[in-house]
């Protein structure tokens, strides 16, 4: 059961108190043998953020190793936690500037409707929202955000009813936008500085059933600077989705069936979670997923513990 309660001090106080209140917990739980051993370092709290069946957010946190779950007002609309400000963002993690300065968002737009996309660029301290209109006049393109970097503003096109596709790197100083990548370049994900992981058809492109969009079957590396390209999988036939990346930019993927982590273009390590689809965020204890089935951590040790049955989305790292 999640817990709701509301607090008359500062949200970073109130961060502090639920922080220090969990962990006591945790490690009174801990003493009595009551959990589970665990990888790596002290308890924490994981931000995760919570979906309802109208797509609405709701931020909280999770003890770890506990997996005792708080939920509290200002995380309502809640899909990151920015620590640095001690504040919940309606963006998921790749909007969100690495300094958790600035955040972006795009206005809803379906795909061929007319009119231009709007991207949106927030200051998280002062609140200054700056407002910019993609493409050329007449442009009725939509647009997602792949990740706010150093360089700019990564975006790809929306896909509707089908994946999204292309890469272009928007500057937020001079509002100009470049295309870098072409259609064929699927749901792009970063992958660290200037890399992208993607996937596409493959050599003998095949088309989904009753969709006519391509199938992704094969997973792609590709880096800016040089414009190379690098298979690192492929398997006819199969519908490939690229979930994320760990700390080191390799690639966490699913066939369809199994959960696949990329170690180099000829070797890939099964972990072991339940079939699903899964949402996740990497920082020194591991990897965090999040899904219809609950959180879970896959530690730099290859051990997988279910951490908690909510279901959700890591939401920022667990501090």
């Amino acid at each position: 059961m999640i817990g709701v309660r509301a607090s008359p001090f500062r949200q970073l106080d109130r961060f502090t108190a639920v922080k220090l209140s969990i962990v006591l917990l945790a490690v009174l739980a801990f003493g009595c043998s009551q959990t589970q051993s665990v990888d790596g370092p002290s308890p924490c709290l994981l931000p995760i953020s919570i979906a309802d069946a109208q797509g609405n957010f709701q931020g909280a946190f999770v003890s770890f190793p506990g997996g005792q779950v708080t939920s509290e007002a200002s995380g309502v609309g809640g899909q990151y936690y920015d620590l640095p400000f001690a504040r919940w963002l309606p963006v998921n993690r790749n909007a969100v500037s690495t300094d958790g300065t600035r955040y972006a968002y795009l206005d809803r737009k379906v795909p061929g409707t007319p009119g231009q996309a709007r991207l949106h660029v927030v200051n998280v301290p002062t609140g200054f929202d700056k407002a910019v209109d993609l493409g050329a006049p007449g442009d009725t393109s939509a647009y997602r955000v792949v990740s706010f970097a150093t360089e700019g503003i990564w975006l790809s096109y929306a896909g509707y009813e089908s994946p999204g596709a292309g890469l272009f790197l928007f500057d937020a100083g001079t509002a100009a936008m470049k295309d870098v990548a072409g259609p064929e370049i699927l749901e792009p994900v970063a992958g660290g500085p200037g890399v992208f992981w993607f996937t596409d058809g493959g050599p003998n492109p095949q088309s989904s059933a009753g969709m006519g969009s391509i199938i992704p079957a094969r997973m792609q590396r590709l880096t800016i600077w040089d414009n190379k390209v690098e298979t690192w999988f492929s398997e006819p036939g199969s519908s490939l989705t690229v979930f994320g990346t760990d700390l080191a930019g390799h690639a966490i993927f699913t066939d369809g069936k199994d959960v696949i982590l990329a170690l180099s273009p000829n070797e890939t390590k099964v972990i072991g979670l339940p079939q699903g689809f899964y949402r996740l965020l990497a920082d020194r204890r591991g990897v965090w997923f999040g899904g219809d089935q609950g959180i879970y951590l896959y530690s730099a040790s290859g051990h997988v513990q279910k951490v908690s049955s909510q279901a959700g989305s890591p939401a920022g790292t667990c501090a």
